[in-house]
């Protein structure tokens, strides 16, 4: 079974947003207020942007295949984490969909972080792993 994300008003209901190449289910994790939906899909845990007029843009990540989508911003800012090329991950933000990820590091001694969330201020909350 296939299950794309979604996305509700109620002066539209329920639409489908569809999902990225060869994903069993795409998830809409943040929507702004401007109706830009962030999420990630079940393919390699890929990130996505989308709007009405753009459809569902896959992210770009940090040089490896993860980069899932969790908090999305009214500046269109969007707040994540990615694997590199070498595997491990790092917390990262988006300037825009099309913008290439700022790896935000991870926290001294240790080697993975995840961004969960941003503001409109663009300050970013998130975890990290530490020894």
């Amino acid at each position: 079974m296939v299950s794309p994300g979604l996305f509700w008003t109620a002066a539209t209901g329920s639409q489908n947003i569809g999902q990225l190449a060869n994903s069993l289910y795409t998830a809409g994790e943040s929507v702004n207020d401007n109706d830009e939906v962030a999420g990630l899909n079940s393919a390699e845990l890929a990130g996505f942007y989308w709007t009405a007029a753009t459809g569902i843009v896959r992210l770009e990540s940090l040089g490896g295949t993860q980069s899932p989508a969790f908090g999305i911003n009214n500046s269109g800012m969007i707040a994540g984490y990615s694997t590199t090329a070498a595997g491990v991950t790092h917390a990262a933000l988006w300037a825009n969909y099309l913008a290439a990820p700022l790896d935000l590091g991870t926290l001294a001694g240790g080697l993975n972080s995840y961004a969960r969330g941003l503001n409109n201020s663009g300050m970013v909350v998130g975890f990290a792993d530490v020894p």
